[in-house]
């Protein structure tokens, strides 16, 4: 029977008079050995509640409702790193219940105006023992107030906190939880009222897109999964049954040719003899490494038409093809063992070698060599074909990896993507572009491309072309919106490093019609760096009013700090002006892009 130990909680309520309640709790659970009923147990349950009282979480007697209640989770490191944060489950009031399983984890939750719960029931010892948890809860009263409340639980956070200036005053012992309650009045309360109001709708519209996504590949799946499991199998069995047939014709070639061997010292009158049966046995041989060739075309083909018909799928798909690479590898390893069979066959050519040159079959002698030579060539190309068709799908995902694009519609796939910047994953943009920090040496598939229909969490760097910059002629910004670019400008990349590019002086074109012809306070890799704000990339037309009304075309913001618009829950953000003109921050001419990317054109 399992046992559990509450942590005890501490809650630290700052800049409010707390009337409401808050209850974020972790609780262990460790298995009784005896209980052998389930192979799966709990090894702790995270709970988050939030419950309005008569006041709102700004200490004013208004009537308040709650509109959010979302949990988060980040890995610490042995070292006491935090890792990034990742959303594990969200309840809104479009979507007021939750009941699902998924990743180890079992999710419920349940919202109303007054009171939020969200249970979260682990099963990985990691997310019990390495695993912090942080739960969001969002009010609006009456008069267009937001108020944010975090709480946080989970192990080896008081080092956390030792390091974190924002916290020096709320030092306590592990475990703990801290409460921080913020007062959402920028400007003036009509001003947050329209900027909640709006953040609340972009959420909305995402989380019905994502249900009706999910719903069409429900659907769909079901049905594609079958067909490939049927295609996969039929595969398999080809290439079994291909390296069964190799196996089978290098191991009888192997015992004839020894016996051929054995016969040549046995007696100098069947040398002919022998020969000519090693004739006949290396142009069966030969016919068979042809067929081989063709029947691993054949399959290579076939994978990748279904790769790139289906690539909705690549979890499924990916799947098989580690079963049948590991085929491809185990033929691969044949083809060596057929070359040193064929070592030993040409010893046996050079037998017959000495034979016809004192016969003087000069024409005999040459169809030898010209078979074991062209049965050297078959292995080879066998093995490069494999090589090829491994190399083409980096990480073993069944989507080619574009490295050119044809972002002009020239149809010249002539733009080299050099960097993606990814918005949203706690990952500054400004290091990664200059020193490629914070991304892994292995990224998603989808981070390589601007097509959402793979996912990615990070930042891409192509460290070759960085490396191989002298010979740029062009580069090119490109702020990408739903699946495509809605904003460009290049530049003269002409004998420029990857960090000095980005001036105004070097502007070709635009799709900003008054980008070349307004002046800028900064344009700019390095932007308006201090210790409040940090605008990468940043083409500004002006500050003169402040955070109320400043104007420019991109700016790349690498902290959740700043003016009003910047204060978003994560970072890097990404605002452009949708139009073709500059656009004060904020206003309804600014959006925010879906990613950004710099491309290189060479000479």
């Amino acid at each position: 029977m399992a046992f559990g130990t509450t942590l005890c909680i501490l809650f630290l309520c700052i800049t409010i008079s707390c009337s409401s309640g808050s209850d974020f709790t972790f609780e262990h659970h460790e298995q009784d050995p005896s209980d052998t009923t389930q192979s799966r147990h709990r090894c702790g349950v995270a709970r988050c509640t939030e419950t309005l009282g008569d006041t709102d979480l700004s200490g004013n007697n208004k009537s308040t409702q709650l509109t959010s209640l979302k949990v988060y989770k980040t890995r610490v490191g042995r070292d006491g790193t935090i890792g990034h944060w990742q959303q594990v489950a969200s309840i809104t009031p479009q979507q007021p219940s939750l009941n699902r399983v998924s990743d180890g984890m079992k999710v419920t939750g349940e919202l109303t105006e007054q009171q939020a719960t969200i249970s979260l029931e682990l099963v990985k010892t990691q997310d019990c023992l390495q695993t912090r948890f942080s739960c969001v809860a969002v009010s609006v009263n009456s008069q267009g107030r937001a108020s944010v409340k975090k709480s946080l639980v989970g192990e080896a956070i008081e080092s956390h906190l030792k390091l974190d200036p924002q916290f020096h005053e709320e030092r306590v012992s592990m475990p703990f939880m801290t409460n921080h309650a913020i007062d959402g009045q920028f400007g003036s309360r009509g001003t947050l009222a329209q900027m909640m109001g709006a953040f609340q709708a972009k959420f909305d519209r995402v989380e019905d897109f994502f249900r009706s996504i999910e719903n069409r590949l429900e659907d769909k799946l079901g049905d594609l999964d079958n067909k490939m499991d049927a295609k996969f199998e039929t595969l398999d069995f080809k290439m079994n049954n291909l390296q069964n047939r190799l196996e089978d014709k290098v191991v009888h070639l192997d015992a004839r040719v020894t016996e051929a061997l054995s016969q040549i010292k046995k007696t100098n009158s069947g040398d002919t003899r022998v020969c000519d049966l090693l004739t006949t046995k290396l142009e069966a041989l030969e016919e068979k490494q042809k067929e081989s060739h063709q029947q691993l075309g054949t399959c290579v083909a076939e994978i990748i038409k279904l790769s790139r018909d289906n690539n909705n799928c690549t979890g499924t798909l990916s799947g098989h093809l580690t079963t049948l690479t590991m085929n491809l590898q185990s033929m691969k390893e044949n083809f060596v063992s057929l070359n040193e069979h064929l070592g030993t066959m040409e010893s046996a050519t050079n037998k017959c070698v000495t034979v016809f040159s004192h016969s003087g079959d000069h024409d005999r002698l040459r169809d030898l060599r010209s078979s074991v030579t062209n049965l050297s060539y078959l292995t080879e190309d066998l093995a490069k074909e494999f090589n090829t068709f491994k190399v083409g799908y980096s990480g073993g995902a069944l989507v080619p990896v574009e490295e050119f694009f044809d972002l002009l519609g020239t149809g010249k796939k002539e733009w080299r993507l050099a960097f993606r910047g990814t918005p949203y994953n706690n990952i500054q943009v400004y290091p990664a572009f200059m020193h490629g920090t914070g991304i892994p040496v292995e990224v998603e598939e989808g981070c390589k491309q601007f097509n959402r229909s793979l996912p990615c969490t990070n930042h891409y760097r192509n460290t070759d072309a960085f490396y191989n910059w002298a010979k740029v002629d062009e580069v090119l910004l490109g702020i990408f919106k739903d699946d495509r670019m809605v904003h460009r400008i290049v530049f003269n990349g002409k004998s420029t490093t990857y960090a000095g590019w980005f001036t105004e002086g070097r502007v070709i074109d635009s799709s900003w019609d008054d980008l070349t012809t307004k002046s800028h306070n900064f344009f700019s890799i390095d932007g308006d760096y201090s210790a409040s704000t940090h605008r990468r990339f940043y083409v500004s037309y002006d500050h003169d009013k402040g955070c109320n009304g400043y104007r420019g075309w991109f700016k790349a913001s690498d902290t959740n700090q700043g003016c009003a618009s910047e204060k978003t829950a994560s970072f890097p953000t990404f605002f452009y002006a949708t139009g073709k003109t500059f656009a004060v921050w904020p206003s309804p001419n600014a959006g925010q892009a879906d990613a950004i990317g710099i491309f290189i054109k060479y000479e």
